[in-house]
């Protein structure tokens, strides 16, 4: 019986690092996106700021 047990102690830790993933993906997920909108937010900026600098 110590088998079973054994691998049914794997299993379980490997569902647990499966759901880590998945959080962690999911995070991973968030973030690039937020950086993503920083990035076109930079971008209308310096756009605008090059724009007033022609003016000037």
């Amino acid at each position: 019986m110590p088998r079973r047990s054994g691998i049914r102690g794997h299993a379980q830790v490997l569902n647990a690092i499966r759901e880590d993933q998945i959080g962690q993906r999911q995070t991973l997920t968030k973030l690039a996106e937020a950086v993503g909108a920083l990035v076109v937010g930079q971008r209308e900026r310096a756009s605008v700021l090059a724009e007033h600098g022609k003016v000037q």
